[in-house]
């Protein structure tokens, strides 16, 4: 509070000079102002709004209302928007949007949308508070000089246009199996559909635009094989093979990634005695077909193997040549689960992810009559070995039997 002038004379010394007293009474009022001005701004001061959740169950809700703190989203207002403090906080008008950040030095790259900085205009340096509506994040920078990163390549298998049909042979074979050749340089390295019995096989085309197939006609003859191209166009031709009146057939089906063996025990013979036919047993339809003339009794051997590795559906077949005055007898059929092993372990046994495996089974007799069905290898406990009659499981397929003529 600044003192009359009369009473600030009369304190001051009388060596001071006359015009002391009228200087220290213009000072101490401007201070006086000064103070009354920034008390003034002070108690109209409110703190920067913040956004207030309600927690619920461990769960924040959405807040009601977004409010950006003042110094990061205030945007400038014309002189006379400050004139009723009401109109700022009752009913506050559309905000300017703010002004746009200036762009970076052009690195050669384009800034993803997630590290774009946005844009952050100079505080304003009167403290009234301004409710304004969020503002959205401010797009990518993309530097002018920046190079778009190159395209990405064509898929390796995309469709070609213009291919044409495909040039498709067929040679009926003995025991049950018609050759196919396929050829078509437009399709080299594609995969493509065949189709046979109710079942699609994939298989793909050589880098030359040539494929060999030898298909095993588990469904016997008189069926369509439709061959299916990446393209779309397909092509049909009837099932062929020799001697389908002397062969009955046996073919596994399954879809996971893990090998299944198919067994075959001619004659009850036991695991690893003669008449034992899997896979390991290195034999073909020619040299069956001569024993089975030979020693006037059918034989078998393994037509068409896998080993669960490639795309698609994997297959094996079990071939039976009949001998013309062959005796009664049976063939014992079994799946074992090579992958599992002796002791199972990892994701093949217990819980894992294979440990059940469903498969799928046809069988042709050599009248024609075709019959299949379904079933599932069931989890085997982890770190238990498996006795012979588990792992080659032969409760899953049916026996082969024949009569003698």
């Amino acid at each position: 509070m600044a003192l009359p002038f009369e009473q600030l004379r009369a304190r001051l010394p009388k060596s001071a000079p006359a015009n002391l007293a009228g200087k220290l009474v213009v000072t101490t009022s401007i201070a006086a102002m000064a103070g009354g001005i920034i008390y003034a701004a002070y108690a109209l001061r409110e703190p920067a709004p913040r956004i207030v959740g309600v927690v619920d169950g461990g769960k924040t809700a959405a807040p009601a209302r977004q409010i950006a703190p003042v110094a990061a989203t205030r945007p400038e207002r014309p002189a006379d928007a400050f004139t009723d403090r009401r109109a700022l906080t009752a009913t506050p008008g559309p905000s300017s949007p703010p002004p746009a950040a200036a762009a970076p030095p052009s690195s050669g790259f384009e800034l993803p949308s997630a590290a774009a900085p946005a844009a952050q205009p100079a505080p304003v340096a009167a403290m009234v508070p301004v409710v304004a509506a969020p503002t959205p994040p401010a797009p990518p920078v993309t530097p002018a000089s920046a190079t778009p990163p190159p395209a990405a390549p064509a898929p390796r298998f995309a469709p070609h246009s213009g291919c044409g049909q495909a040039n498709v042979s067929v040679t009926p074979r003995d025991a049950g199996i018609m050759g196919l050749r396929i050829d078509s340089a437009c399709r080299a390295g594609e995969f493509m559909q065949l189709r046979y019995g109710g079942v699609d096989l994939i298989r793909k085309i050589g880098d030359s635009g040539v494929l060999f197939i030898d298909l095993d006609l588990f469904a016997g003859v008189g069926k369509a094989v439709d061959l299916v191209f990446h393209d779309g166009s397909r092509k049909a031709v009837p099932a062929d093979a020799k001697d389908m009146d002397r062969v009955s057939k046996v073919a596994l089906f399954w879809r996971s990634p893990i090998n299944l063996d198919l067994h075959a025990f001619e004659y009850a013979a036991a695991y690893g005695e003669a008449g034992h036919r899997w896979t390991r047993i290195a034999t073909d339809a020619a040299s069956t077909i001569a024993r089975a003339k030979e020693g006037q009794r059918g034989q078998g051997f393994l037509s068409t193997a896998a080993d669960g590795t490639g795309t698609g559906l994997h297959m094996e077949v079990y071939t039976f040549v009949h001998a013309d005055n062959e005796p009664t007898g049976s063939v014992a059929l079994a799946i074992d689960y090579e992958t599992r092993g002796d002791v199972p372990a990892g994701d093949v046994c217990g819980p894992g992810q294979l440990a059940n495996i469903a498969y799928e089974f046809r069988v042709l007799s050599r009248d024609g009559q075709a019959a299949g069905g379904t079933g599932t290898i069931r989890s085997a406990p982890c770190g238990v070995p498996l006795t012979q009659a588990v792992r080659y499981q032969q409760a899953g397929l049916p026996t082969l039997r024949f009569r003698k003529p």
